[in-house]
């Protein structure tokens, strides 16, 4: 028993002189070089409370990186998001509006034409769309060849005045960099980024992944009535709102984009479904790619056939015959993979509290 609880200290230690490393080395607001000091002074000062306990020594080395550890846990409970920083082109405005009447008005909505994976023509408008006319809501999974690790959007279609879905409109909860920041996964562990909810033209959001990144992209009808949908809309721009005015950070378990997505999900889920018996279900929230087969599938949609197929309790096909809809046949160079699925209610962690939808103004 004794060598278990030794064993388990010696662990612990060196666990705590590991994380703290990490935590300064990404989030010390010092040039690289004051970081690479800091670090080594830190890994320098845990290996000689190791070394101590190594020796014999029991409640001086205990003590000493105890102490050392409450110093940087209060640093560490001081460092706060922010929302002005120098932003990255691609995540530089949220998505915030307003709902006036039957119209949701968008202050920035991204319509990047993307070259490269780094280099696109920046472009954010102002747009207005009409609830009353909003028609489909999709669930779009983008791999990029690692096993369950994928990136979740939503896209709502919304529909002309002859009833064709012919504007979609694509929400994604992504990591707010700034401009000279590059990715780190393990950078989303220790505070480096904040959390960032992106309305974009899904021209835009797609062909970045599809055509321009060359993902592995699947389409999903989400089988939500037409109330909820309006709900979930309001409620991702609600969001947006709040990040607006109370920053939150990025976190690569608890609040990345999937989870964030499936609490309004969750939320937007309409009693009669729930009367029907869809039950709710744990999903994980590091796997996304897997989330599909969390699901119940009721129907293949083939998208390169003009077959129809009936449509499963509670939802639709995707245009009339069961073939992709015209405005997005040249949004890749291959068709989409798609099933239709009936929303189960997953349920997560949620990041932050529910809100009402917004009303009026920001």
């Amino acid at each position: 028993m004794l060598l278990i609880v030794d064993l388990g200290l010696r662990l612990a230690m060196a666990l705590c002189a590991l994380w703290g490393g990490l935590a300064l080395g990404h989030r010390l607001p010092l040039a690289r070089p004051g970081r690479l000091l800091a670090v080594a002074l830190w890994l320098l000062a845990s290996g000689l409370w190791l070394w101590l306990y190594g020796k014999g020594a029991r409640v001086g080395p205990i003590a000493g990186l105890a102490v050392q550890m409450l110093a940087l846990l209060a640093w560490w409970r001081r460092l706060d998001p922010a929302a002005d920083l120098d932003w990255a082109d691609d995540v530089a405005h949220l998505a915030t509006g307003r709902q006036e009447g039957e119209w949701l008005t968008l202050d920035r909505v991204r319509c990047f034409d993307w070259q490269t994976r780094d280099r696109a023509r920046v472009a954010w408008e102002p747009r207005r769309y009409p609830l009353n006319r909003l028609a489909s809501l999709d669930l779009i999974v983008s791999g990029w060849g690692r096993p369950g690790i994928a990136h979740v959007l939503l896209s709502f279609g919304f529909a002309d005045e002859e009833g064709e879905i012919d504007d979609f409109l694509a929400f994604s909860v992504e990591v707010r960099r700034e401009r000279h920041e590059a990715f780190s996964e393990i950078g989303g562990f220790f505070k480096q980024y904040e959390l960032a909810i992106i309305a974009a033209d899904e021209r835009d959001a797609v062909r970045l992944r599809s055509n321009v990144r060359e993902e592995s992209v699947t389409l999903y009808r989400v089988t939500l009535g037409e109330s909820a949908r309006r709900d979930l809309l309001l409620a991702l721009v609600a969001e947006a709102n709040r990040l607006q005015g109370e920053p939150r950070f990025w976190y690569g378990l608890t609040r990345q984009g999937f989870g964030c997505l499936c609490c309004l999900l969750s939320s937007s889920m309409p009693s009669d479904q729930e009367a029907r018996g869809y039950q709710r279900r744990w999903i994980s929230l590091v796997f996304v790619g897997w989330v599909p087969t969390c699901h119940h599938f009721v129907a293949e949609l083939p998208w390169s056939t003009s077959e129809g197929h009936p449509a499963p309790e509670g939802g639709g096909l995707i245009g009339a015959s069961g073939v992709l809809p015209p405005a997005r046949r040249s949004l890749t160079r291959r068709h989409w993979d798609g099933m239709i699925m009936p929303w189960l209610g997953c349920r997560a962690a949620c990041p932050w509290p529910r809100r009402q939808s917004p009303t009026g103004s920001r």
